[in-house]
């Protein structure tokens, strides 16, 4: 499989390959990449496939007007995508996605998705009112926007609602789901929206669910992103309101999922760093030494009791409502170590274009704040752990999405590892 492309050349494949995806007086003028996701079979290497969902934007040859268009491929080797395309035939064979045997790929017009098959009418206008008002559903017009589309797994959208008979408007962010984990999140953001202080722990109001359609809602919250807000003039009080909004959350007894242990995770980043090394044969050495550090550490650290986790805590999930900060996206939470959020969150911010002293600044504040709203102090040799666990995810991650600087972004995270392993990283109290 070759992984390389250009720009010129995927456009052009897109224009004479997939133009039965949409209509025949439409041109690409330009497209982008929005995911990527490599998935290797080592026994199995034909099954391996990369898949992607670009945007393209289409230019209406009559109107001159431009619209845009999701498009979804996966690429097998060997031959192999035709006991796919057989099976998907087989199982959802409407709407069928293209199939370009001669360079294996299968590729599917947003919103068909081979495992949302549901995903349609949740969001195109005409067919999503009746889930969001049944009563109401004539007089009611909708407006959509897709916000995030992540292939297989969910789609999340802006909703505008406006009722012509009322005259009231309501806007509504929405996630659709492949499975049923919806309504586990629905109601898990209802225990919360029920138990803790909304004057200090803010859950946007929920809209209700649909079962059909596999989908929640929640009204807006008007807000700015903290991390389009955040300085070296306010990082001291906003980290203040992060730290204490996770203690709370970490701290109250909201149903989740059982336990992960830190066992669990060695022997998941295990799996990780032995792809890894074969995808980054010059930093071998580097990952095994890696390895075998958090394995001779864990059974030394600091003891913690389990509490909830956030388990994507990090500051794009928050957002700054009238001096007020709202954290977001309780999808992953589940019991294990608090430390492994602190972790999630400092690891983070070595992503943005933070200068290195504020990202230190930062951390050390929002460790200090924590630790005086949960009343502990924080082991360092546990949140070093857990720091090294997070950067060596973020470089499978990098691996993951192919990357395109993907070398030199894992020389940075494996350094940044190794720096946490010998408490280089200025982030202990």
């Amino acid at each position: 499989m070759d992984l390389s492309e250009s720009g010129f050349s995927m456009q052009t494949l897109f224009q004479e390959r997939l133009a039965n995806l949409w209509q025949t007086h439409e041109i690409i003028t330009d497209y982008r990449v929005l995911t990527t996701h490599y998935k290797e079979y080592f026994k199995e290497n034909n099954k391996s496939y990369i898949a992607k969902a670009y945007e393209l934007t289409l230019c209406n040859t009559l109107t001159n007007k431009n619209r845009k268009q999701i498009i979804y491929t996966k690429q097998y080797q060997q031959g192999y995508s035709q006991n796919v395309f057989s099976k998907l035939l087989s199982e959802n064979p409407q709407p069928a996605p293209l199939h370009l045997e001669d360079i294996g790929m299968i590729a599917w017009r947003f919103p068909s998705d081979p495992t949302l098959p549901h995903l349609a009418e949740a969001i195109e206008p005409d067919k999503v009112k009746k889930h969001l008002s049944p009563q109401a559903s004539n007089d009611l017009s909708v407006s959509v926007e897709i916000v995030n589309y992540r292939p297989e797994i969910r789609c999340t959208a802006w909703y505008e609602l406006h009722n012509s008979n009322t005259g009231q408007s309501l806007t509504l962010f929405g996630k659709i789901y492949a499975d049923d984990r919806y309504k586990r999140i629905y109601e898990r953001l209802q225990w919360l929206q029920q138990h803790l202080d909304q004057r200090t722990f803010l859950i946007a109001p929920l809209a209700g669910y649909s079962e059909a359609i596999k989908t929640f809602w929640q009204e807006k919250i008007d807000g700015q992103p903290l991390l389009e807000v955040i300085n070296h003039t306010n990082y001291k009080a906003l980290l203040d309101q992060a730290a204490q909004r996770l203690t709370t959350f970490n701290q109250c007894s909201v149903p989740c999922p059982a336990k992960e242990t830190n066992q669990d995770q060695l022997k998941e980043v295990t799996k990780k760093i032995k792809k890894l090394k074969r995808v980054f044969p010059h930093l071998q050495e580097r990952f095994i030494r890696l390895q075998q550090d958090l394995e001779e550490q864990l059974p030394q650290l600091t003891a913690v009791s389990p509490l909830v986790v956030h388990s994507d805590f990090h500051i794009r999930q928050m957002l700054l409502h009238k001096e007020q900060v709202v954290l977001f996206d309780f999808d992953e939470c589940r019991l294990g170590d608090p430390i492994e959020d602190l972790a999630h969150f400092i690891a983070d911010l070595y992503t943005y274009s933070f200068d290195t002293s504020l990202i230190e600044n930062m951390s050390r504040s929002f460790l200090e704040s924590y630790s005086n709203y949960s009343h502990y102090p924080i082991p360092v040799d546990r949140l070093g752990w857990h720091l090294q666990i997070q950067f060596i995810n973020r470089t499978y991650r990098n691996y993951l999405q192919q990357k395109s600087d993907l070398n030199k972004q894992a020389e940075v995270c494996i350094t940044l590892a190794e720096k946490a392993r010998q408490e280089e990283l200025e982030v202990s109290l």
